[in-house]
């Protein structure tokens, strides 16, 4: 008798169409697979679009449209010294549409931003410093404010928000990601845009 393992989330929805969370041996009881599960938090930046734009810590800043997102991908990096990072972040993937600031990016482009958070098969993580993966819906259009793009240590460059802002259907307000109740003035912001450099 042929004895096969099959460990949940990806393999489970080729071979069972959905995802179960158990690892299954033929012949034997399902076992729960355990999950881990990282919370973050910390200096948070406020999250208005005066405070995006004023922010010094912005490497690139450009406007987008969301296409879709990837599965959660899980990072761990040892660094000097011996501490560790370890957290999941789901990959999202944005057309460029016009760029402020920055050189990494140009409109056309089809990139990768970090949304913090996610879970894979055995890791979790919750993000209080920025808007939840599932903010970033196809279609919507944003404003984002990024670190450089660079590898996080799993082999993806991409880019990490420091803020993130949607334009309404009209593109006359834009609100946090973070705090829908944070509007601001899309003309306001694109005026303030323009002088970046």
């Amino acid at each position: 008798m042929k004895r096969f393992i099959i460990i949940g989330g990806c393999a489970a929805v080729t071979a069972f169409g959905v995802g179960t969370g158990y690892a299954v041996v033929s012949g034997q009881p399902p076992k729960p697979v355990t999950q881990t599960t990282t919370h973050i938090d910390g200096f948070e930046l406020s999250d208005d679009a005066t405070s995006a734009v004023q922010f010094s810590g912005n490497s690139e800043v450009f406007d987008a449209v969301v296409n879709g997102s990837g599965p959660a991908r899980h990072v761990v990096r040892h660094l000097a010294g011996g501490s560790t990072i370890d957290y999941v972040y789901t990959p999202i993937q944005v057309r460029v549409e016009r760029v402020y600031k920055g050189t990494a990016v140009k409109a056309g482009d089809v990139v990768t931003i970090r949304a913090l958070g996610g879970a894979t098969q055995t890791n979790k993580t919750v993000s209080e410093l920025g808007p939840a993966p599932s903010s970033f819906t196809p279609g919507l259009r944003l404003a984002l404010f990024t670190q450089p793009m660079v590898d996080a240590g799993d082999g993806l460059r991409a880019l990490t928000p420091n803020f993130s802002f949607a334009y309404d259907a009209k593109g006359r307000q834009v609100r946090s990601l973070k705090t829908p109740a944070k509007v601001s003035s899309a003309t306001v912001l694109r005026q303030r845009l323009a002088r970046l450099r």
